[in-house]
């Protein structure tokens, strides 16, 4: 049995991933290459498929979900396994972290027994829950697309949030880069600027420093990323991280607290 507690505690969310929960059949395949071909230049994705069948396939998943920011679950079947993966995805992530769809008329869509419809027919356990529904045909998938996306930017958006007081330094991550090495994301806010108009109205100066990890207990200084970033930020403002996929963006401060969060920098203006 997969040992659930240390898979969470040992894996962290990584900003902007995806991970696609579904049926191991030919239709999913379909579908979702063509979903992860329109998408793969925007978002970071791992469809469950392409996990290595070496060892325990269950752990693997635990891992893939843990260290996920989102992830999305195709319930078309009603497949038992899929089912079980959703139930963990949802005791352990926010709601809006875990985005349901369901692949209309497709060969391994079964509708309920008690139903002559094929559409919007789900188990009663989540019929009250939001989910995306599509047929799997070239237009199918087009028209669903910007509403997938929208979800998922929205999923997205409160990636990595944490809140840090002026002088305080606070370090994001584990994360990972575009090269899979952990890096250690630093930010240090050294003052609060321009404070009018109410909480959500000001400026922070921040100084960041990224840092890659050797092992599991030492780091060393970015090579790739100037050592220290620097800025000062508004609210909604973001700030590039060097030569790493995602952008810092404050949020807001009060009380000498500043609110920030780790997006992933290709998020479209």
């Amino acid at each position: 049995m997969p040992d659930f507690q240390r898979a969470f505690a040992d894996h962290y969310p990584q900003p902007g991933y995806c991970l696609v929960l579904r049926p191991f059949t030919e239709p999913a395949d379909r579908a979702w290459g063509a979903i992860k071909e329109s998408l793969k230049r925007t978002f970071r994705w791992t469809d469950v498929a392409d996990l290595s069948t070496a060892g325990s396939i269950m752990e693997q998943v635990l891992v893939e979900i843990a260290r996920t920011d989102v992830v999305i679950v195709d319930i078309t079947g009603d497949n038992p396994n899929v089912f079980f993966e959703l139930g963990i995805a949802r005791m352990a992530k926010p709601e809006s972290k875990v985005l349901i769809v369901r692949r209309e008329g497709d060969e391994d869509d079964r509708p309920a027994a008690s139903s002559a419809r094929r559409e919007n027919v789900v188990p009663f356990d989540i019929q009250s829950d939001r989910y995306l529904s599509f047929k799997t045909t070239d237009q199918g998938i087009q028209a669903m697309l910007p509403m997938l996306e929208t979800r998922l930017w929205n999923a997205l958006e409160n990636s990595q949030w944490f809140v840090i007081g002026k002088g305080e330094a606070f370090v994001v991550g584990p994360v990972e880069d575009a090269d899979s090495s952990a890096t250690l994301v630093e930010v240090l806010p050294t003052r609060f600027l321009e404070r009018q108009f109410g909480p959500k109205a000001g400026r922070v100066h921040v100084a960041v420093t990224i840092r890659r990890t050797v092992d599991d207990h030492e780091t060393a200084p970015d090579a790739a990323a100037p050592q220290s970033l620097e800025g000062s930020l508004g609210c909604g403002d973001t700030l590039a991280l060097g030569s790493l996929p995602w952008r810092l963006k404050f949020h807001w401060f009060e009380d000498d607290k500043a609110r920030f969060c780790v997006e992933p920098a290709s998020r479209p203006i």
